[in-house]
């Protein structure tokens, strides 16, 4: 007899282990046990999200006006008008204001007299206001959108529409150009609020000037008799509520000088008709 013979006559004789359990059922008999998801930290993301997280430009734009409530756009306009835009941090815009002119986009010089702020908490240079209110040199009508400067900075109509500022110069291991001037310490990158003491213009922590304002009225620095304070760089909602009440005096200013115009008229035509 042959070895292959013998194997197979081995193998019959004495069967695998394997050979005592129970055939496979059907694959279509198969049961499927279903496995819970979730409650293991992690997520499933759907499209939605996904889209979501590439659009965040077009979701974070528009304070809410166009969102839906898992942050898309519900609007083709508003996605279109907010393209390309982010918000950034309160912070951040007053790191860049404390170094860079509001309507220029040049560095602040270290110079007295040269810097001046508005009731709306920016800082300029001055030669740079004078020019935007001449519209000469870079805020000429060739040279600079006159329509959106006018949105932006229309609240500055003339040069007592500023006043200056002195900022404290920061010690020079300091990564910022100025500081507080009651402590030094203290640095103007943006991490602090600070406000100008009115009228000497002193720029300081709006902290420790609030607690000066509440003890004895006057600035801690020259000792001037305090007449009003001004927040440097404050949050949008704050900042557009003080530019329409600027807005709001300026028209009833207006409306006054209009009134008193016409009761001069009226009180020249009735001397006139009476001579």
């Amino acid at each position: 007899m042959s070895r292959g013979k013998n194997l197979s006559l081995f193998f019959r004789i004495c069967p695998s282990p394997w050979d005592k359990q129970p055939p496979a059922p059907p694959r279509a008999a198969r049961r499927v046990v279903p496995v819970a998801m979730g409650l293991d930290g992690g997520t499933i993301p759907t499209r939605s999200d996904i889209l979501r997280g590439q659009s965040w430009r077009l979701a974070n734009n528009d304070a809410g006006a166009q969102r839906s409530t898992r942050g898309g756009q519900l609007t083709a306009t508003g996605a279109l008008a907010t393209a390309g835009l982010e918000h950034r941090d309160r912070r951040q815009d007053a790191a860049d204001g404390w170094t860079m002119c509001a309507l220029a986009g040049t560095p602040l010089p270290n110079k007295p007299g040269s810097v001046v702020a508005c009731e709306l908490g920016h800082l300029y240079i001055r030669d740079s206001v004078i020019e935007f209110l001449g519209q000469s040199g870079m805020f000429g009508s060739a040279h600079s959108d006159r329509s959106a400067l006018k949105r932006e900075f229309g609240h500055i109509e003339r040069l007592k529409d500023v006043f200056p500022v002195v900022l404290e110069t920061a010690p020079p291991p300091a990564t910022a150009t100025w500081c507080c001037p009651l402590d030094r310490a203290i640095l103007a990158s943006g991490q602090h609020t600070f406000g100008v003491a009115l009228p000497c213009g002193h720029a300081m922590r709006e902290r420790s000037l609030a607690l000066c304002v509440k003890s004895d009225a006057s600035c801690p620095v020259c000792c001037t008799a305090l007449q009003r304070t001004v927040t440097l760089f404050p949050p949008a909602e704050a900042r557009q509520k003080r530019r329409d009440e600027l807005m709001a005096e300026r028209e009833q200013k207006q409306a006054r000088k209009r009134k008193r115009d016409q009761e001069r008229e009226v009180t020249r035509v009735a001397k006139g008709t009476s001579g």
